[in-house]
């Protein structure tokens, strides 16, 4: 049986047990929130902020959560892996959600998805604080990690006939090369492409096609 120390966690802890049975409220964010009920279990705030923090750098995960990533919460938790295991991968794929939320909608978002879903006004309120601590860090984090694309600034092209060599068998037949300036995030630089009628042919066929999606 999971024990709960001090009054702290045993605040949670009867918000918890007067129910838990999820509501839906139009316009608000719909989460699966299992797994938190072990934040009942932690002995000070410390130990959930450094979970939430850890399920920040975990956040770009799809599907179950690493291995490692679970043995590093139940350190954090001070809980057996083998235990509880599966309360363990609920709890991090929970927490990714919830700053998920935070990043997209909010806090205030957030928080009212986790009440909804666990009823317990004090842990979602809980939650919410540490967030809005770590939403500016998250933030800047999230800016810094994305990854900037480059962007077309003009194009040119110029169509090339080989009139006469020694080795090429392909004279008089059209070159298009097609020049690209683009202007990423650190400094501006210029491809060039060559296309023979075919690949040209081809190229237009396809920008027609995406011409039609964009309708």
């Amino acid at each position: 049986q999971r024990r709960v120390h001090g009054s702290y966690e045993a605040q949670l802890l009867s918000d918890a047990q007067r129910g838990t049975k999820t509501v839906e409220s139009p316009g608000r964010e719909r989460l699966e929130m299992q797994g938190l009920e072990l934040f009942l279990a932690c002995r000070s705030r410390t130990q959930v902020e450094s979970v939430v923090q850890h399920c920040f750098q975990e956040r770009h995960g799809i599907g179950q959560p690493p291995a490692a990533a679970c043995e590093e919460v139940a350190r954090l938790l001070a809980l057996s892996l083998t235990d509880e295991g599966p309360a363990i991968r609920a709890l991090i794929t929970s927490t990714r959600s919830f700053i998920g939320v935070c990043m997209k909608n909010g806090v205030e978002a957030a928080r009212a998805a986790v009440e909804q879903d666990t009823g317990n006004a004090k842990l979602s309120q809980l939650l919410a604080d540490i967030a809005d601590h770590a939403l500016p860090e998250w933030t800047a984090a999230a800016a810094s990690s994305t990854i900037a694309m480059s962007r077309l600034e003009s194009f040119d092209w110029r169509l090339d006939m080989l009139a006469a060599s020694s080795f090429s068998p392909h004279l008089g037949v059209p070159t298009l090369l097609l020049q690209f300036k683009t202007q990423p995030a650190s400094a501006q630089s210029v491809t060039t492409v060559e296309l023979s009628p075919a690949q040209l042919k081809e190229l237009v066929a396809g920008l027609g096609k995406l011409r039609e999606q964009l309708k």
